[in-house]
């Protein structure tokens, strides 16, 4: 009998630690997902579908995911290619992380637990926005007339604070799309009161002193700042100018930006 229950006793040890690294993998992969927009915790939670989740992060075909039907080598040769394309993303390198994640898995947990986050071009272009978004800091240290990649844009979003403090956007005529979702917008801010698609910015076809400010429907809004420092949200769509107010906040975030027409 004290055989039987010592045996149930670690039994129980060790299905309770394999949950525990079950729901330790899920969440690192839940954070590594959070930096694209991509997945909430419970979707992470659920078997399969976390892969399925995880893979979205690496904007491959979906058919690459026949690779996890092949036996023994399917998994490994898919999870190189997938957090190779992710580390590639983040601005890290492609084979030491796609590799090392398939082979050891401690690359794996380095990604999802660092403070890095999407390169510029790493997010999907589905409302005609630029791919290859200009995101720089700190403002100080650029020289606006000589960097191409300012060329054709006659206003700019300004962190002010949050994850984008300090970096400089030009905001082509095109526009561009704050979101949580990187397959939707092209400046990603990974936080739930962001919307997939939040807010779009565009200037103005006729008036190159003006920008278009549009919510997407949000769920907590677009706020622009008064004369008074006040908050106020906006619906539709909505035109600034320099006379205006000029600072925008994202939902309940702390991601403000001011929008300037000269820098």
């Amino acid at each position: 009998m004290v055989d039987l229950f010592e045996v149930l006793i670690l039994f129980m040890v060790y299905v309770i630690f394999m949950i525990g690294i079950y729901v330790l993998s899920a969440y690192c992969m839940f954070r590594l997902g959070r930096k694209f927009g991509i997945g909430k915790f419970w979707g992470y939670m659920v078997p399969f579908y976390n892969m399925y989740l995880i893979h979205q992060c690496s904007f491959l075909p979906n058919n690459y995911l026949l690779l996890l039907l092949i036996p023994f080598v399917g998994p490994m040769i898919w999870s190189a290619i997938v957090f190779g394309e992710i580390a590639k993303r983040l601005g890290k390198d492609y084979w030491i992380f796609g590799l090392g994640t398939a082979l050891i898995g401690i690359p794996f947990f380095i990604m999802a637990l660092d403070s890095s986050r999407p390169q510029e071009g790493a997010v999907a272009n589905l409302y005609g926005v630029p791919q290859q978004l200009a995101v720089t800091s700190p403002l100080q240290e650029i020289d606006h007339q000589k960097d191409q990649r300012f060329t054709g844009s006659t206003a700019f979003l300004v962190g002010k604070s949050g994850m984008y403090q300090g970096a400089v956007i030009p905001i082509p005529a095109e526009g561009v799309v704050i979101g949580r979702d990187a397959n939707l917008s092209n400046i990603i801010i990974s936080e739930d009161s962001v919307s997939k698609s939040h807010v779009r910015l565009a200037l103005h076809p006729a008036r190159f002193d003006t920008v278009l400010v549009q919510d997407m429907g949000s769920t907590h809004g677009t706020f622009l700042q008064e004369r008074n420092g006040a908050w106020f949200p906006i619906s539709g769509e909505h035109q600034l100018t320099a006379a205006t107010s000029s600072m925008i906040r994202i939902g309940s975030s702390q991601e403000i930006f001011e929008i300037k027409f000269e820098l």
